[in-house]
C-alpha cells in the first residue's frame, strides 16, 4: 500500500497557501518600509528555521510511516 500523510493532514490542506499570502503580503509592506536590504536579512534566519522544523516534521513523520508499513 502505497503511503498517505495523516488523516490530520487534510484539513490543514488550505493553510500552506494562506500563510504564504500572508507572508508575501506582510514582505511586500516591509519592503515598501524598509527597503531590500533589511527584508532580506530579517528573511533570512526564518528561512533557515523554518527549513529545520520542516525537515524534523518530514523525517518524524517517515520514521512512523515506515515503521507502521513493516
Amino acid at each position: 500500500a502505497p503511503l498517505s500523510p495523516p488523516q490530520s493532514w487534510g484539513g490543514l490542506r488550505g493553510a500552506p497557501s494562506l500563510a504564504t499570502a500572508a507572508a508575501s503580503a506582510l514582505t511586500g509592506r516591509l519592503i515598501l518600509r524598509y527597503g531590500y536590504s533589511a527584508v532580506y536579512l530579517l528573511a533570512i534566519p526564518f528561512l533557515f528555521v523554518g527549513t529545520l522544523v520542516y525537515h524534523a516534521v518530514f523525517r518524524r513523520y517517515e520514521r512512523t510511516g515506515t515503521a507502521a508499513a513493516r
